[in-house]
């Protein structure tokens, strides 16, 4: 078996783990209150609390909670459905010694999660049209668009798998950053593309390495800066973003260079580009 074959089979084998999670999950997408409706407690404090306790005095309630590590703080979220008060939850917390002062809360109808939902989706697909018809200008060729679209794509299905298997519940800031690694992957491959097909003062191999350079330049620095910023963060929205964005960008690097840079290169040798 050829090199560039088996290099195009490891991400098309992580893109069917990936789709079978996603179909197979019981239940559906895990969904956060923006999405699926309901009431969310969102608790700062610079001390981790007792889940498992927290748990067990809120049972009553059949509450979900999640914990967002930042630098110096905590951010606590507790979900539970629109339908209970939630005065009720927080002074059944402080009555069971669970001390804070600075809480926010967040409450979604399920009416409007769900026309939230299905405008986000229409959003994404929306930004996938206008960015295939602007590389179809570009490029003058439905072939090199193509491929360009397949990276991104891959990317957000692998990203959505893989966050809802740690348990992450897609919520606004995570559709926002979804479409956010349509941008970053797309850079990577339109270097690529306008490299290997415009640039004629060095072989081709040179115009591959060159593109990598750069694009891997490009990535290495975005994974850097959004690893500073999950770990100083302190807001529970800005480290969701980064996850989604920190995942999305590593699974982009081999969905670029061993799944696009693969099918590029065959295309270019089909055509007999130099």
């Amino acid at each position: 078996m050829k090199k560039d074959t088996m290099q195009l089979l490891i991400p098309i084998i992580i893109l069917a783990m990936c789709v079978s999670y996603l179909l197979i999950q019981p239940g559906g997408l895990s969904l956060d209150v923006d999405f699926k409706g309901g009431t969310q407690i969102v608790i700062e404090s610079s001390q981790a609390f007792d889940t498992t306790s927290m748990e067990n005095i809120l049972k009553q309630y059949e509450v979900t909670i999640r914990v967002a590590k930042g630098l110096s703080s905590y951010s606590t979220m507790i979900d539970f459905d629109a339908s209970i008060d939630q005065t009720e939850v927080v002074n059944t917390l402080k009555e069971n010694g669970f001390v804070f002062e600075k809480y926010s809360v967040q409450s979604v109808s399920p009416i409007l999660s769900a026309s939230f939902f299905s405008q986000a989706i229409m959003v994404l697909i929306v930004s996938f049209v206008f960015m295939s018809l602007v590389i179809l200008y570009i490029f003058k060729s439905p072939v090199i668009s193509a491929y360009i679209a397949i990276s991104p794509a891959i990317s957000i299905i692998e990203t959505l798998a893989i966050t809802q298997m740690l348990g992450i519940k897609l919520s606004m800031a995570g559709f926002a950053a979804l479409i956010m690694i349509v941008g970053y992957s797309v850079d990577g491959d339109v270097i690529i593309a306008t490299r290997a097909l415009k640039r004629t003062d060095i072989t081709m191999n040179e115009r591959f390495k060159a593109s990598f350079k750069t694009s891997l330049t490009m990535q290495i620095t975005t994974i850097a800066a959004l690893t500073a910023l999950l770990i100083f963060s302190v807001s529970g929205v800005i480290t969701t973003i980064a996850i989604y964005l920190l995942i999305g960008l590593i699974l982009d690097l081999q969905n670029t260079w061993l799944l696009n840079a693969n099918l590029l290169r065959r295309y270019i040798d089909k055509k007999g580009v130099k």
